[in-house]
């Protein structure tokens, strides 16, 4: 009690010191002088008390940035007055100086170039502040120093809020990157649009001069012949030449003629005429005999399947002994009479004892599936020919049944007399 008193007390002190603090800070005026006689004119609400402390934190700290410090004063003193843990605050009071420093030298690098180490010209930032901005300008230059001091600040404020500084980034390159595709886009269709205007101005163009053309041309027509009125001397009525259009004979057909005899002489075989319908016996075409009888491919032809996965026996033991102590659990009395592993489930047949109904070993098929944690399991009740229940549970290293396997079995017609025949059969036991 007297520990938590005192926390109390401190946290008090703590935060009256930075209201005081506070109020000298903003009741501050450079024309305050620096002295303790009471005939100087004072105008901070502080008093002389004020004039100091407002003087040393403006002069020689971090300038008017010195807020920060009464800020992390008041903090400390409500931690220490509610008990809060301390090293949440000594976090806070780490990245919070780093973050006022930063921030005091980046604007008094920005707002003064050149200050002179004078020590009434740093308000600012403080004789501290003034003095490292002039360092790291004179060390770095102007432009590299704003740029470390701003990313510096933004190292800080992501380490404390523990903000990821590459998902703004990648944010930021993600919309510009869209920007630009769709800037693309937009840019390569006004294009292709101008083209179209282009081509189809320049269609119309053409079809305008092609129709000017049509429009200027000069049709010129055939000369007719001129009748002839006198005949040449030495020849008679009777001789005057016809000159009437005559019909040229067809030399088609001798030249079709003589291009198949230059065919054929060119060839060792002689082409005979072509054949018609007419021509043509179909019966002579009919196939004489019975039709071939079609095999079937070998079953050499499929990949022999790998070594199957053996099951062991005493992992049968063991879920038969689970499985009939599971039933017994939940009042229905029998014992499992016979164990069918398959590839991939094992068939367990449970022959009941008398009085036992079957309907109620149906009903226990979810709580079985819990207790042997498989997934899902089926009861047959009853298996079809005998008075025993058959309650198949999924093997643990499942199988592949191959299509060779299958087939090469004994059960299987070797006719392919059941073209739907399937392994559903060879699933749920080694035998068909």
């Amino acid at each position: 009690m007297k520990e938590k008193l005192k926390q109390e007390v401190i946290g008090v002190l703590f935060m009256i010191t930075a209201i005081l603090t506070g109020i000298s800070l903003a009741t501050y005026s450079p024309s305050d002088v620096l002295s303790m006689s009471r005939f100087f004119l004072i105008e901070n609400a502080m008093g002389i008390a004020g004039v100091f402390i407002s003087h040393v934190l403006i002069k020689y700290v971090l300038g008017y940035f010195s807020w920060g410090l009464v800020l992390l004063l008041f903090v400390w003193g409500w931690t220490f007055f509610a008990a809060k843990d301390y090293r949440k605050t000594w976090r806070f009071t780490l990245y919070w100086f780093c973050f006022i420093l930063l921030t005091a030298l980046l604007t008094t690098t920005i707002l003064n170039r050149h200050v002179p180490i004078v020590t009434p010209d740093f308000n600012i930032s403080g004789f501290i502040g003034g003095s490292l901005s002039i360092f790291l300008m004179d060390w770095l230059g102007l432009i590299p120093s704003i740029l470390i001091l701003a990313v510096a600040i933004i190292v800080v404020v992501s380490l404390y809020f523990r903000w990821s500084m590459y998902q703004p980034l990648n944010r930021l390159w993600k919309r510009w990157m869209e920007k630009y595709h769709t800037w693309k886009t937009t840019r390569k269709e006004r294009k292709l649009k101008e083209k179209n205007a282009e081509a189809q101005e320049k269609g119309k163009t053409e079809k305008k001069k092609e129709k000017k053309r049509k429009k200027t041309s000069i049709k010129v027509l055939p000369a007719e012949p001129e009748p002839v009125e006198d005949q040449k001397p030495g020849m008679e009525g009777n001789d005057i030449p016809d000159i009437s259009p005559q019909k040229k004979k067809p030399e088609r057909d001798e030249k079709k003629d003589k291009k198949s005899t230059d065919d054929q002489s060119s060839y060792d075989f002689e082409v005979s005429e072509k054949r018609t319908d007419d021509s043509i016996d179909y019966d002579d075409f009919v196939e004489e005999g019975k039709k071939r009888e079609y095999h079937f491919p070998s079953v050499d032809l499929l990949n022999d399947p790998p070594p199957g996965y053996e099951i062991d026996p005493n992992e049968l033991q063991e879920n038969a002994d689970i499985l009939t102590k599971t039933l017994a659990d939940f009042g229905v009395t029998g014992k499992v009479v016979k164990v069918v592993p398959g590839p991939v489930v094992t068939l367990y047949e449970v022959e009941p004892a008398t009085g036992v109904r079957v309907s109620k070993i149906s009903s226990l098929a979810d709580d079985i599936a819990r207790v042997m944690a498989a997934k899902r399991i089926r009861i047959i009740a009853p298996i079809p020919g005998k008075k025993v229940v058959g309650v198949e549970i999924p093997n643990r290293k499942p199988e592949i049944v191959y299509f060779k396997s299958i087939v090469k079995n004994p059960s299987v017609s070797t006719h392919y007399s059941c073209p739907y025949y399937t392994g559903l059969n060879r699933l749920k036991s080694n035998s068909f």
